[in-house]
């Protein structure tokens, strides 16, 4: 019987280890995965710490090359329109050349009175001044013959390549045939419709 009971205490105490080391298991199994958890909390902490770093440093370099590309753009841009201003000057330089050459020319007459019977035909009002460069006051005869009673006044100020301007101050009209505004006009052309733009 004693035999018995020493069994029966031996398969106890087994039992009792059996629980114990089952319940060891299960708790280094929880404390092992407790751990595993909190190395991946920490794993992602980290690295969403780093991608945001990372993110922003990227960020700062997106800036300084936009930055940079900006003004680069600009210095080039600036370069350009200097350019254009230039090529626009010499052109202009030249077209006052030729402007002058043609205006001494024989065919220059036979311009100058156009436009003043162009001023006739749209712009005969009473009253009205005539303004042309020096050397054409001596078409003063004709341009009377051809608009009627006016005044013809040089002003080297208002034309100096050629043409007229009519100025009627009670009717508050100006009429600008110069040779001056058309060249004026080819630089506004030259902005508008060249395609020689930088935006």
């Amino acid at each position: 019987m004693a035999d018995m009971q020493e069994d029966k205490l031996e398969l106890f105490e087994q039992e009792i280890m059996q629980r114990a080391q089952a319940q060891r298991d299960a708790i280094l199994k929880e404390a092992e995965q407790m751990k595993r958890d909190a190395l991946g909390q920490e794993e992602n902490r980290l690295l969403d710490e780093s991608f945001h770093r990372i993110q922003s440093q990227i960020d700062e370099i997106k800036t300084e090359n936009i930055k940079e590309i900006s003004r680069e753009t600009l210095a080039l841009k600036k370069e350009l329109f200097k350019q254009r201003e230039q090529y626009l000057s010499q052109m202009i330089a030249e077209a006052r050349v030729e402007l002058g050459s043609f205006a001494k020319s024989e065919r220059y007459e036979a311009y100058f009175l156009g436009k003043i019977r162009e001023l006739a035909a749209s712009w005969k009002l009473e009253g009205s001044t005539i303004k042309v460069r020096p050397e054409d006051t001596a078409f003063e005869p004709r341009i009377r013959e051809i608009y009627g009673d006016c005044v013809v006044e040089a002003d080297a100020g208002a034309v100096s390549l050629g043409g007229a301007v009519l100025v009627n101050r009670e009717r508050g009209v100006e009429v600008d045939l110069s040779l001056d505004a058309a060249l004026a006009g080819q630089r506004e052309w030259f902005y508008r419709g060249s395609n020689f733009n930088f935006d």
